[in-house]
């Protein structure tokens, strides 16, 4: 089974990060209990976050996809002007992708993807992702940012496989037996939390 991974804020390279005219630094509390140390953009016109990370203990010949976990806050300004997201990959590729963030929700975390890869052996080795913003001189406050992830994608493709295996069975009427020990492993599962 492969495992997911989060680069925290305090791992990337923030642009002006350790001043404390532009950046704060605070805790943000998890659904699981836990804190984790996050930025919280004060003002900067010149966006910069940058991130890095080693693949070579992945599992390989899978799917990743790596995305920046943010938020922006309710007196978030300066958004209005696109932000661009990038991969760069071991083999010399790049991903690079304009996100609007104008429109996107408030107080609440947001996963923005700044593109995938598969680990291959082209691909073993340091990739690089960066949330930038440097073309403006309009100033951004705002932003808070908690690191960015780094997902398996495979389980995902398994799982919706698994989905469109038992919605066929259903349409031929050969899933009861699926139907009874699925139910039974789900109270299963609540009995155990």
């Amino acid at each position: 089974m492969a495992e997911n991974y989060m680069v925290y804020a305090r791992d990337l390279s923030i642009t002006w990060g350790n001043d404390s005219r532009y950046w704060r630094w605070s805790h943000a509390e998890e659904t699981s209990g836990h804190t984790n140390e996050v930025a919280e953009l004060i003002i900067v016109w010149w966006l910069e976050v940058q991130g890095k990370f080693d693949t070579t203990n992945l599992p390989h010949e899978k799917l990743y996809e790596v995305s920046f976990v943010v938020k922006l806050e309710n007196h978030a300004t300066g958004w209005n002007i696109t932000v661009k997201i990038s991969l760069s990959l071991p083999n010399g590729n790049k991903q690079e992708i304009l996100v609007d963030m104008s429109n996107r929700p408030r107080e609440q975390w947001l996963e923005i993807s700044a593109g995938m890869f598969r680990t291959c052996p082209e691909n073993l080795g340091e990739i690089k992702f960066s949330f930038s913003q440097v073309d403006t001189n309009y100033f951004k406050k705002g932003l808070v940012i908690k690191g960015a992830k780094i997902i398996c994608c495979d389980e995902k493709d398994d799982a919706k496989e698994q989905i469109a295996v038992e919605e066929q069975n259903v349409a031929e009427g050969n899933n009861v037996v699926a139907k009874e020990k699925d139910a039974t492993e789900e109270e299963d599962d609540e009995e155990e939390y």
